[in-house]
């Protein structure tokens, strides 16, 4: 215990707790433990009236003290509370100094946190769509049942486009990868398909679609299942670039 004491008549000494954390008077000699706040004799008694459900007031001197309740003290101070529980005073913001002011500044701090800063809204992250499974659920329990992609339709198109290298299309066919990559179906496929290239701008799919599609070569003999099919996907996807590449020549020519 008399360990724990000295350590507490540290703390105190820092200069992060050498005052008082609701009046600013100097030499606290009280703790609110709960609150990791040292506090003058005075701030002290307007705390025992809030409760010990609020806060829990100690003497550094006169009273016991265990590991835990030194634990939280360690972790925090005067200063850093008043930042947490001041959050949206002004630094000119001048402390009451009556016994009335200061108790009602004191509930008005801890009981109805009135000074904490709103939390900041956190930046919405990319969502995402899980094919062939419920999209209410988290992605990292559907990733099983089918393709996690980008919901290309709301995105920008290049950033669509980098969902699947064309250049690296061919290595999609290759045996290394045909286990690994091929959808658990056809229909997902598509759909991932669709959704790359549902936000295409409407001028240039009505172009395209005058230029006829170049044929989708049969699938290789020796090739069955999802790696005959997989070849079909790539060579459908070589197709759509074959169309964007013809669209892009006849477009810089016309201009």
């Amino acid at each position: 215990m008399a360990d724990y004491r000295l350590e507490l008549l540290k703390l105190v000494k820092e200069p992060c707790n050498a005052f008082c954390a609701d009046c600013g008077e100097p030499d606290p000699r009280w703790v609110s433990w709960n609150l990791g706040v040292f506090l003058c004799i005075r701030c002290a008694s307007f705390h025992r009236q809030l409760g010990t459900h609020i806060s829990k007031v100690k003497s550094i001197q006169l009273d016991s003290w265990n590991n835990e309740q030194l634990k939280i003290l360690r972790c925090t101070n005067n200063i850093k509370s008043r930042k947490f529980y001041e959050g949206t005073l002004p630094g000119c913001f001048i402390r009451p100094t009556t016994d009335s002011g200061l108790e009602q500044f004191i509930r008005a701090k801890y009981e109805y946190k009135k000074f904490i800063k709103p939390p900041e809204k956190k930046q919405e992250k990319p969502s995402v769509i899980c094919f062939n499974a419920d999209h209410e659920q988290p992605v990292h329990n559907c990733q099983e049942n089918g393709w996690v992609l980008f919901r290309a339709v709301r995105c920008h198109r290049s950033l669509c486009l980098d969902l699947i290298n064309f250049e690296c299309a061919e290595d999609l066919a290759s045996p290394a990868n045909t286990e690994q990559l091929a959808p658990s179906s056809e229909d997902d496929f598509k759909l991932s398909i669709c959704a790359l290239y549902a936000d295409s701008e409407k001028t240039s799919r009505a172009q395209c679609t005058k230029w006829p599609p170049t044929p989708v070569p049969a699938a290789h003999p020796g090739t069955t299942g999802q790696s005959a099919y997989l070849n079909q996907v790539t060579q459908q996807l070589a197709a759509i670039k074959a169309q964007q590449q013809h669209q892009s020549y006849k477009t810089n020519i016309h201009y």
